[in-house]
């Protein structure tokens, strides 16, 4: 597992490593970037090497596959055989081009992140830099800019946190681990994201092997994980951090020091934001600001069960939720799914974000999220012997 886990923490590192040599206005280079990855691999042994314990995995023995898990594997194949192809092509996104490619390039050839649009080509230039400054870094291995090493760099860094998600389900059984990355890649538009351009990926990626962690009560590595998605997208401060807290403080009733690690380097994102007088949010204040609009319901609702982007998902998931209603069985991890699901309605309805979700933009990405939250938590409900308990 550990294996698995050195790309998705190493991006974070990297992240907060760019951006130091950034403010202390060192050009990047094959020397400063590697020095100042080894630096703040230094950092993080010495701050959770003694509070880090990782568990053994519970492997159940290999059961024969039924007709559920064949068809499981033949989605998860031409998924990656649609991801490995994609991601090899040029930049094409519109996204791509205006905020997540396009910044990484030109910071690649400044030799720094950089925060301005550079005459409106990069539209939103204070993202959180994850993203870019893994493109960046694994730049500094060959000459010049390849878009194929860009994306290629990032078709990893999904493809170690889809083994660890399976890694971390495989514990409830091998079908039921099979059946639930089925259904969380097979979602239409997230297998269209495994072919790179996006940062949503890897944050609903990041954010479900947190999930994941989080059952197993491994709250310090679930917490690193989280911290990765604020690093990674503007939601995953609002959408991803807060309800985590919320969610451990729920079922932990304390502040422990993987919560206080969580706090701090989550937090060291927008205090820098608002420290150079940059907008928490996508589109500045415009994006709190309260309109509600009929036209932006009707989209709404369109969007989540006629466009297609879900698949079969929403309608589904009404009658899961109503046998655990009858049930009366319930976990604290179906908080975040909630919470996250709520919070982006609210956003595109009540708010100016509505234009874009009457025109088709943005939303149907953005609940990618709740949508694969609400996955894992299920998977852990009705597991293969249902027997897995929440702790």
């Amino acid at each position: 597992m550990m294996l698995l886990l050195v790309l998705p923490i190493g991006a974070l590192l990297n992240a907060i490593a760019l951006l130091l040599l950034t403010k202390l206005s060192i050009p990047f280079s094959l020397l400063s970037t590697v020095l100042a990855n080894l630096v703040l691999w230094l950092i993080f042994f010495i701050s959770v090497k003694p509070y880090l314990k990782l568990k053994k995995l519970n492997m159940y023995p290999r059961s024969a596959l039924g007709c559920i898990g064949i068809i499981s594997i033949i989605i998860l194949g031409c998924t990656f055989l649609y991801g490995g192809i994609h991601t090899l092509l040029p930049t094409f996104h519109y996204d791509s081009l205006t905020n997540w490619n396009i910044r990484s390039k030109v910071s690649y050839f400044r030799a720094e992140l950089v925060f301005e649009n550079h005459g409106g080509f990069i539209e939103k230039p204070y993202y959180p830099v994850l993203y870019h400054a893994l493109q960046v870094t694994a730049m500094q291995f060959v000459p010049g800019w390849h878009d194929g090493v860009a994306s290629g760099i990032h078709f990893l860094l999904s493809l170690s946190l889809i083994l660890l998600c399976y890694k971390l389900l495989r514990e409830r059984g091998y079908q039921s681990a099979l059946v639930t990355m089925a259904l969380l890649l097979g979602l239409p538009l997230m297998a269209m994201h495994t072919g790179q351009g996006y940062a949503d990926l890897p944050l609903v990626l990041y954010a479900a092997t947190s999930l994941l962690f989080f059952q197993r009560s491994d709250l310090l590595l679930s917490g690193i994980l989280v911290t990765a998605c604020v690093w990674t997208k503007a939601e995953g401060l609002f959408f991803c951090f807060v309800p985590w807290l919320l969610m451990v403080l729920w079922q932990a009733r304390r502040i422990s020091y993987a919560v206080i690690w969580t706090l701090v380097v989550s937090l060291l994102w927008p205090a820098f934001l608002l420290m150079n007088g940059y907008s928490l949010t996508p589109h500045g204040t415009s994006d709190t600001g309260i309109i509600f609009s009929l036209s932006a319901f009707s989209s709404y609702l369109s969007a989540l069960f006629l466009s297609g982007s879900f698949g079969m998902f929403w309608y589904a998931v009404i009658p899961f939720f109503t046998v655990l209603v009858f049930q009366r069985r319930f976990s604290p991890t179906l908080l975040w799914g909630l919470l996250s699901f709520v919070g982006y309605s609210a956003v595109y309805l009540c708010t100016s974000n509505s234009e874009y979700l009457i025109l088709g933009q943005s939303f149907d990405r953005q609940m990618l999220l709740p949508a694969a939250l609400i996955i894992v938590s299920f998977s852990s409900l009705f597991s293969e012997d249902d027997t897995v308990v929440l702790r």
